[in-house]
């Protein structure tokens, strides 16, 4: 029953998404990726006869509270490195948190699901080799080259940033190996079992593939603006990076299964026990961090929010009350429509008509947002082509006059993204 539930969920969903229904557009990613999951897990459960991931209450809650505490160890590393930001997120911040929270809630789980659906079709039986052998030596290299893999990126983000995604790997797998040998992927390495890290890796590829997939199609989402490959993008994703989400994949189940060795987190298998005197402590800490990184995430990352009508520039109460009894709900509406319909519609003149159109157009492109927007009309950049002309550099200098007062957003790499978009959109 849950996965016809959660078929139809899914394709409700993206009838939403293409009726423009809110908040589905918003949080397609959320509203879809949820009821996949089900659909997984069903279907591994019945390929390796084995209880469904998601049927225990323990384990979910574990897996899903702990991916948040994982993920937000790249958004915290993203804070400096800055290779990704965040467009058109709620208005309201407990909004925002809560659907951050709940996206970032899937990642462990994905991971995880994605191996067990690899085992339930037999994927990788074979991929054995020779016993490899490892000594105390190598746990502690891992653990400091994963130290290094940190503090490097950190260092120079402009060159070596892509160290990050395997940084969790060599960090974490030394205590798993100690504390979680059933779990552990360094245990198989050395037994020349490569088959679940081999499953765990084209399931980390496929879920990315997914991700973007569905990032690409909402509203609310996520742009990379990674050096050097701004210009080349698969969805949003450079193609490049692509190679990254099956390292990812393989540090985001050690990293929790580290913590399933620690005794605050539960196994798949079930094969572990939690200690509760450690739970305070560990619940506490986690919770710290999360809501140091959110905070941070508020100033650094996200970059817009959802912009309403209200929220344009030029926007009155008169024209609210036309634009809305024309049908026109919000600016994605008015961006759609022809400024000479508009201005008969509204009774209002051309020339204000063709303002508004253009403000609409300014605030939903690429996750500008109506603040930006705002800011773009008072640096007489009042349409999509004259952004289009600009040069992103003296465009950003517009943006943060001195030195003094310079704010972290927009970023020079973000600019860079509007004038890209607005070229393609004039160009045709």
């Amino acid at each position: 029953m849950r996965v016809w539930i959660s078929i139809i969920v899914l394709i409700t969903a993206t009838l939403l998404l293409a009726l423009d229904v809110e908040p589905v557009p918003t949080w397609f990613y959320v509203f879809a990726w949820y009821p996949a999951l089900v659909i997984a897990d069903d279907f591994a459960a019945r390929r390796t006869q084995r209880a469904a991931l998601l049927a225990s209450p323990a384990l979910v809650l574990s897996l899903m509270g702990w991916s948040v505490v994982i993920w937000l160890f790249y958004e915290a590393a993203n804070l400096r490195i800055a290779h990704w930001y965040y467009v058109f997120l709620p208005q309201s911040q407990a909004w925002r948190w809560l659907g951050i929270t709940m996206s970032f809630a899937t990642v462990v789980p994905a991971v995880v699901l994605s191996q067990r659906v690899l085992e339930g079709l037999g994927t990788g039986k074979r991929w054995i080799s020779s016993p490899v052998t490892i000594r105390t030596r190598d746990l502690i290299g891992s653990a400091l080259l994963g130290s290094l893999m940190v503090i490097l990126p950190l260092a120079r983000p402009d060159l070596l940033a892509p160290l990050i995604w395997g940084a969790g790997l060599l960090l974490s797998e030394p205590f798993t190996y100690r504390l979680s040998p059933s779990n552990s992927l360094f245990r198989d390495i050395e037994t020349g079992r490569w088959t679940r890290v081999g499953q765990i890796m084209v399931g980390g590829m496929c879920i990315g593939i997914i991700w973007e997939t569905l990032n690409y199609f909402a509203r609310g989402k996520w742009i990379y603006t990674v050096p050097f490959l701004e210009n080349l993008k698969a969805f949003e994703m450079p193609p490049v990076g692509f190679l990254g989400f099956p390292i990812f994949a393989l540090s985001a189940w050690s990293l929790y299964h580290a913590l399933c060795g620690a005794g605050v987190a539960v196994t798949a298998r079930g094969d572990n026990r939690i200690i509760r005197k450690r739970m305070p402590l560990a619940v506490g800490a986690a919770v710290m961090f999360c809501f140091s990184v959110l905070s941070g995430m508020e100033r650094r990352t996200i970059s817009s929010t959802v912009p309403t009508l209200a929220d344009l520039p030029m926007m009155s109460e008169d024209l609210l009350a036309g634009l809305r009894t024309s049908g026109i709900r919000n600016p994605f509406d008015l961006a759609g429509t022809d400024s000479a319909a508009l201005a008969d519609q509204l009774g209002t003149s051309p020339d204000l008509a063709v303002a508004l159109h253009e403000s609409a157009r300014l605030a939903v492109l690429r996750g500008i947002g109506s603040a930006y927007a705002t800011r773009l009309l008072s640096l007489e950049v009042d349409s999509v082509c004259k952004l289009a002309s600009m040069d992103p550099q003296s465009l950003w200098s517009a943006f943060h006059p001195g030195t003094a007062s310079r704010s972290f957003r927009p970023t020079l790499p973000e600019i860079r993204v509007w004038t890209r978009s607005a070229r393609r959109h004039c160009d045709s």
